[in-house]
């Protein structure tokens, strides 16, 4: 079964019928609980710093954090010693990611909507350059300074 299979069958079986769905929690703590859930379902494989950005971008820097601490103390409790190895190994790389303020989402980039609307961007266009600057930021984080960011969207 792959991994889109895996999540496919969550929503519509799993998620639907979490226990957090069904009891009086606020929709922020309803969509934390589940933001969770989410990742704690995905084969986590391989992992580099990239990947790691990208899982920050969607769910930030607690609820991944809090992933891999469940992952490994999971692995722990199996004695899957090379798995809970590994989770501890995304632990250091996301902490380092962090604490080195490496942008891994939109308002990091030294950039924003303004400039690219006073550069002739309008509407949507604006949100799908950001997302393309941030993609390319994500893989290479020297590129994150003003002018280097107007270059690259003039390639």
């Amino acid at each position: 079964i792959d991994q889109h299979e895996k999540y496919k069958y969550y929503c519509e079986n799993i998620k639907k019928v979490n226990i957090i769905n069904n009891l009086r929690y606020s929709n922020k703590v309803i969509n934390y609980c589940n933001d969770i859930m989410e990742y704690m379902i995905k084969d986590i494989e391989k992992i580099d710093n990239i990947v790691i950005k990208r899982y920050l971008n969607n769910i930030g820097y607690e609820k991944l954090n809090k992933v891999f601490k469940l992952k490994l103390i999971y692995n722990v409790f199996l004695d899957n010693k090379n798995k809970a190895e590994f989770f501890r190994q995304c632990i250091i790389k996301l902490n380092e990611i962090e604490n080195s303020k490496e942008c891994y989402k939109i308002s990091d980039l030294d950039i924003n909507g303004k400039i690219l609307k006073d550069l002739g961007y309008k509407g949507k266009e604006i949100g799908e350059k950001l997302n393309f600057l941030l993609d390319e930021v994500i893989k290479n984080h020297l590129l994150n300074k003003k002018d280097i960011l107007i270059n690259l969207l003039k390639l």
